[in-house]
């Protein structure tokens, strides 16, 4: 291949990942698939190290056994980067023991496990591709971080958009895990949940592609967005009104 072929190859496929990954997640990909060519494998991320949990590599959707229509618009998975998740809840004011937290599209489990370090009132992990569902269950036997507060946490295997909402106080966990045509219907969702069961409600969503759903949702107030996080809050009339007060 000549130089000027290899250049457009190299755009295309830069171009084409934005599209997909967003530019935080093709800066990764770019740099794990740089590492992991010279050294001959994937090298191994600090937190499965620390573990001993498998949440490193990333998985094509067209490898897993998924049983949905939705797995076309499904992106491939790669773990939650901890520290931009620890960086957020960290100082998040979340009364956690409250709050629901569920992610989409959650994997190998990572963000499941991060999110365990906070007391939670429950941890739901939602996936449609059932061999990502058995890792993340042997991911979270492994895991004993000593910060872990919270222990109710199940794993649902499940197209996102056809499970069903709790009514809780609830944070929406995204890491850009599919394209705009189900992440449209999700924050169509989200919306429909909120205006039947009104209720304090946080959705951040992690390499935000998708970002101008969100921005464009009246019911959804920004409260912190950058190139690798976008974090929104929704508040019913009667909290917003005593918080005002």
């Amino acid at each position: 291949m000549n130089p000027k072929d290899l250049a457009l190859t190299i755009r295309r496929k830069v171009l084409r990942s934005v599209r997909r990954r967003g530019i935080a997640g093709t800066a990764w990909f770019f740099t794990y698939r740089s590492i992991s060519l010279l050294l001959g494998r994937t090298p191994i991320s600090q937190f499965d190290k620390r573990n001993g949990t498998d949440t490193t590599n990333e998985v094509k959707l067209h490898d897993l056994s998924v049983n949905s229509a939705n797995v076309k618009f499904g992106i491939p998975y790669t773990g939650t980067p901890a520290e931009v998740f620890e960086q957020f809840f960290r100082d998040a004011p979340i009364p956690h023991e409250a709050f629901t937290f569920v992610d989409f599209g959650s994997g190998k489990g990572r963000a499941v496990m991060l999110a365990s370090n906070y007391p939670f009132r429950k941890i739901i992990g939602v996936e449609f591709a059932p061999e990502l569902i058995e890792i993340a269950k042997t991911n979270l036997s492994k895991y004993r971080d000593p910060a872990q507060k919270c222990t109710d946490i199940e794993f649902v295997c499940s197209d996102a958009t056809e499970y069903p909402l709790p009514a809780d106080p609830m944070v929406f966990y995204f890491a850009n895990p599919f394209v705009k045509d189900v992440m449209r219907t999700m924050v169509r969702r989200i919306e429909q949940s909120l205006r039947d069961f009104p209720r304090e409600a946080w959705v951040v969503y992690v390499n935000p592609v998708e970002l101008h759903m969100f921005e464009n949702n009246p019911l959804l107030e920004r409260f912190e967005c950058n190139v690798n996080i976008a974090v929104y809050r929704y508040l019913p009339p009667g909290i917003r009104t005593r918080m005002t007060q």
